[in-house]
This record gives structure tokens, sequence and C-alpha cells, in this order.
């Protein structure tokens, strides 16, 4: 696997995207869609009629078609801070 490759997501004018070094899609639906990328963060994108259009677990790229309205970053590091003090 490439793990040490940067994660990108290019959102094609909030009509899909196309992410790289994504390892594993966690769980989706046609609302909302969860991803581990190589770095150790989980990716979660927000929309509407979400549809995985590919992924090669080779490249790491992942192609999903639909309307995207927000993405959010949440990674381990940050979540065991929270749950250490929070």
């Amino acid at each position: 696997m490439e793990q040490n490759k940067k994660h990108t997501i290019l959102i094609e004018h909030g009509q899909g995207f196309v992410s790289t070094a994504t390892e594993e899609v966690l769980s989706f639906n046609e609302k909302e869609m969860k991803i581990s990328v190589f770095s150790g963060e989980k990716v979660y994108i927000f929309g509407d009629k979400l549809r995985i259009n590919g992924f090669n677990k080779q490249t790491g790229e992942l192609r999903v078609v639909g309307e995207v309205s927000s993405v959010k970053y949440s990674s381990s590091t940050r979540q065991k801070f929270k749950k250490l003090f929070g």
C-alpha cells in the first residue's frame, strides 16, 4: 500500500468527488460516507444521493457521485486526546 501518499479530495462542482490515499470505506449511504485514509484520519462526507462509482484499493483512489455538502476530518490522535481530557 502507498501509506506515505498524501490524501486529497477533489470535489467536482459539488457533484461528486475523487479521494486519494483512501485506505477503506468504513460506512456509506446516500446521505453520509465515512472513510479512513492512510494517514490514520477518518473523513466524513455529507451530501445527498452519494454513490460509490469506483474504488481501487491498490491505488487508494475512491470515486463518488452525488451532491457533496460538507467534508469533516477527524484524526485518531485528536479523538484519543479528547477522551483523555474530555
